[in-house]
């Protein structure tokens, strides 16, 4: 009775070790990822991608290209050079200015 008693501590015990290790290996690899950001006010940074949230714009085109990019598909952040890009208030406001909406950004 004692050994079966110990044995299903046991297996507690390892199986909440494996949960915290699990967790920990996550948080690992999301840092390892994105690297250490910092937060502000107004903006977000992370290594792959630096979002303005203070931005009312709606979508964002490169000086160079004919496509637009909502602000949340982040194709376009990964292609383009951060000098060159252009934020517009809308995609109206893009389309205007001869623009088309990019294929990888439709819903």
């Amino acid at each position: 009775m004692a050994h079966t008693f110990n044995s299903k501590i046991h297996t507690i015990v390892l199986v909440i070790l494996a949960c915290i290790g699990s967790f920990f290996l996550g948080g690992l690899a999301v840092y390892s990822f994105y690297g250490q950001g910092t937060v502000s006010d107004t903006a977000v940074t992370l290594n792959q991608i630096d979002i303005d949230i203070s931005k009312t714009s709606e979508v964002y085109v490169s000086k160079r290209g004919k496509r637009y990019y909502p602000w949340w598909c982040d194709s376009g952040m990964k292609s383009i050079k951060k000098e060159n890009i252009v934020w517009y208030d809308s995609a109206k406001d893009a389309e205007g200015d001869g623009y088309t909406i990019s294929a990888s950004c439709r819903k």
